[in-house]
């Protein structure tokens, strides 16, 4: 059939449906924002650093040494949704991260991790949680980390700074 034989009303409702069904993919595509009174209690009850996680902090490499644990709270915020930092908190849908700096991926047993962390062997030093957060998938083909990961240097240094500085109080040797 070609489009001569198509009425009118036919093309008419055909595009339409094209458009409505190219802006529904777009719009999955878009990161979900929850509405601004959500993330500020989400942020509003996240830990905050303490003085000797500040302090192991300005002890890490340059250039992670200069990260802003405050401004990595309010970052933190996004992965919130996904991940607790508090001693045996909850994984609903994903991983806790309390203690997983300098910790071998995949440690903890009621996690159900993908194949390739659990076999990956990767210990989560500043440099492989930076590559991490850049771009999971790029990191480390196979994860089902559902995430797009940060592309902006600054940003992720301090949400790297802020999870460091919250979920681990043991030593750390400058490099």
């Amino acid at each position: 059939m070609t489009n001569a034989a198509i009425s009118p009303r036919t093309l008419l409702v055909r595009k339409f449906v094209f458009l409505l069904n190219v802006t529904l993919i777009v719009a999955s595509c878009a990161p979900k924002s929850p509405a601004p009174e959500t993330e500020k209690l989400a942020i509003a009850n996240l830990p905050m650093p303490p003085p000797q996680g500040v302090a192991k902090v300005a002890r890490l490499p340059s250039p992670y040494d200069s990260g802003n644990v405050n401004n990595g709270r309010a970052l933190f915020g996004d992965c919130a949704g996904c991940h607790t930092l508090q001693r045996n908190g909850s994984e609903t849908n994903g991983p806790n991260l309390y203690g997983v700096f300098e910790r071998r991926a995949a440690q903890n047993q009621t996690y159900p991790y993908s194949e390739a962390l659990r076999n990956s062997g990767i210990v989560w030093d500043v440099r492989h949680l930076d590559h991490w957060i850049f771009n999971p998938h790029e990191a480390l083909p196979g994860t089902s980390m559902a995430y797009i990961g940060v592309r902006n240097d600054t940003r992720r240094r301090d949400i790297l700074a802020y999870l460091i500085a919250v979920t681990d109080d043991g030593p750390i040797d400058k490099d």
